[in-house]
């Protein structure tokens, strides 16, 4: 049985889902990085991969990143200020 094919969600999309969940008593920034095809996350236990990233939620004065792709999953990771993830990514025109 084939399943069905999800569309890929925007970050227009993604962002009106993360709104409704925020705390309003919290100063978070929310980027928008869809121009991103992949990124990685290293820290310590190894490499973690977020394929299609759209959004970027950070908490002001938070310890972790939440990062949403396209397919409106949350990815949560130490922020790299706190010395224990490195980022690193491939915007889509650099794609091969």
């Amino acid at each position: 049985m084939d399943r069905p094919v999800k569309t890929p969600l925007s970050y227009e999309e993604v962002k009106s889902q993360i709104l409704k969940h925020l705390n309003p008593r919290v100063t978070y920034t929310l980027s928008d990085i869809s121009h991103e095809a992949l990124r990685e996350i290293v820290t310590s236990s190894g490499v973690y991969s977020i394929k299609s990233p759209i959004a970027l939620v950070v908490v002001q004065g938070g310890s972790l990143h939440q990062v949403f792709d396209d397919d409106g999953t949350g990815h949560c990771y130490a922020a790299p200020e706190t010395g224990n993830s490195i980022v690193r990514y491939l915007t889509k025109n650099e794609k091969s």
